[in-house]
């Protein structure tokens, strides 16, 4: 890792010299928390547990959160959805699966949708081909029932480890946040496209660490600037200043805590834990 830094630093001055971009400024007079006043915003997140070898539990579970506020309006619902995996199954497919179709689902009753990670993860492209179909059905129909009811989905991508920009303008060993180290304060690049035609990316500058990647369906291209403007809005509304508020409320109520973990064991009653096990537990008084 140092010598990456001690290499990102050196093609620096290169970097400013040849990479050129369309960075645009929020160009917003008021207030930024104005722009969310009756836009009903709907923020998706999952956790796991992981089928416990060390229990002899041959069973995991997956709780996803969907939360959706009409803002200024003191309105919200918020709805829990689970799904057991068997120690056979997938369980980062089955969560992506139930997160996705969770937020397909939620297309028809419109509004913007977020959700915490990519629409097109980078990974499939090594999966083997079963694999690789269940995520691209899944991530097809979602990007068709965005399209169908004008339901903007966005992929939020807190830290992001993407070369696409890297490698477009001939700098592949260094990451696409660290080729954008000059970016300034409620700044965004253009949309670009992935590999996918259908789905297209951006950076934007939303707090003072790396720039965040942000992906979205095609359609949306005409209202880009607009979706920026949720998206920051949504930003400076969260505890953090710097992380969708819809998808921090997610995030919360999709974690499962310890105690519940220990009430999923103690329910599902395989035996006696491993003491090696318990002491890695987060336990609460």
């Amino acid at each position: 890792m140092e010598n990456y830094y001690y290499h990102l630093n050196s093609l620096k001055k290169k970097i400013k010299d040849n990479v050129r971009l369309k960075i645009k400024k929020l160009n917003f007079k008021g207030n930024l928390l104005e722009v969310l006043r009756n836009k009903k915003v709907v923020g998706v997140d999952g956790s796991q547990i992981l089928p416990l070898k060390e229990l002899g539990i041959p069973l995991g579970l997956i709780q996803v959160a969907k939360i959706s506020i009409l803002h200024g309006a003191g309105k919200y619902d918020l709805r829990y959805y689970s799904a057991f995996a068997s120690i056979e199954e997938n369980i980062d497919l089955k969560r992506f699966k139930l997160e996705i179709e969770t937020l397909t689902e939620e297309c028809k009753n419109g509004g913007w949708l977020f959700y915490d990670g990519p629409l097109y993860p980078a990974f499939i492209v090594e999966l083997n081909k079963k694999l690789k179909e269940e995520y691209l059905t899944t991530v097809n129909k979602l990007l068709s029932e965005s399209k169908k009811h004008c339901a903007p989905v966005i992929g939020y991508i807190d830290k992001s480890f993407s070369r696409d920009l890297s490698r477009k303008f001939g700098f592949e060993k260094i990451y696409d946040i660290h080729l954008l180290f000059d970016m300034k304060m409620f700044s965004y690049t253009e949309p670009f496209e992935t590999e996918r035609k259908d789905i297209m990316f951006c950076y934007a500058k939303l707090n003072p660490g790396h720039p965040v990647r942000i992906e979205f369906p095609a359609w949306i291209a005409e209202d880009y600037d607009e979706l920026i403007k949720i998206v920051m809005a949504e930003c400076m509304l969260s505890v953090t200043k710097g992380y969708p508020y819809i998808l921090e409320r997610a995030h919360k109520y999709a974690l499962i805590k310890s105690r519940e973990r220990l009430a999923l064991i103690e329910a599902l009653n395989f035996g006696e834990p491993s003491f090696k096990w318990i002491s890695k537990l987060e336990l609460v008084k």
